[in-house]
């Protein structure tokens, strides 16, 4: 499946802590707050876009600096958490497109990266080498069966492969949990906020 995609990741409130006392936040974004690559831009009203009615593209934004997550190469990752608003707007939502991933990486930059089923994220290479040390939260709009996706709309925890650890319905639980689940389509181009929460001691993502 190919479509075009036009793709804008809204920050409209973003940052990442950890736990010895790092952050940041975004309230909108100007050129120099992020590392782009692909077509990724910053448009004229603080937003970031990262893809447009091009086929077959990619693009990347990352935090400009080093983020520590260890003390040491032994040591155990620090509990992190991070909150964003993202849309996915596709021009044949009928076909959809691939979706966007929040990423960590030993660099800054994924070169050799494919779009589509790849997400940016991994190439026929890559993908499954446990040399690449990438950590990601995929938020994917097409099931890809090779990676074993779960259905063509679904959340996914990502550690060096695309065949997600752990992957789940795109979705929400209001009043705490105690509601019934609310499905969430990716794809429909309305703002969604994102947590990602993860617990050092207990060793748990949410």
């Amino acid at each position: 499946m190919i479509s075009k995609l036009f793709l804008a990741l809204i920050f409209l409130r973003a940052g990442l802590s950890s736990g010895q006392g790092f952050g940041f936040t975004f309230d909108g974004f100007r050129p120099v707050d992020l590392h782009l690559d692909g077509i990724a831009q910053i448009t004229s009203n603080g937003l970031l876009r990262l893809t447009n009615e091009s086929m077959q593209r990619t693009s990347h934004a990352f935090y400009p600096r080093p983020v520590s997550f260890k003390n040491s190469m032994e040591g155990s990752v620090f509990s992190f958490s991070t909150t964003f608003v993202f849309a996915i707007i596709s021009n044949q939502p009928e076909v959809g497109g691939h979706g966007i991933a929040f990423v960590a990486a030993p660099q800054m930059g994924l070169p050799g990266t494919l779009p589509s089923q790849y997400l940016g994220l991994f190439n026929a290479t890559s993908n499954g080498n446990t040399t690449s040390h990438v950590f990601a939260i995929e938020l994917d709009t097409i099931e890809s069966t090779e990676f074993q996706d779960i259905n063509n709309n679904h959340v996914g925890i990502d550690i060096n492969s695309l065949a997600s650890t752990h992957a789940a319905p795109a979705g929400y639980y209001p009043d705490g949990g105690a509601g019934k689940f609310e499905n969430l389509t990716l794809i429909s181009g309305r703002p969604m906020q994102v947590w990602v929460d993860y617990d050092g001691t207990e060793k748990r993502i949410n």
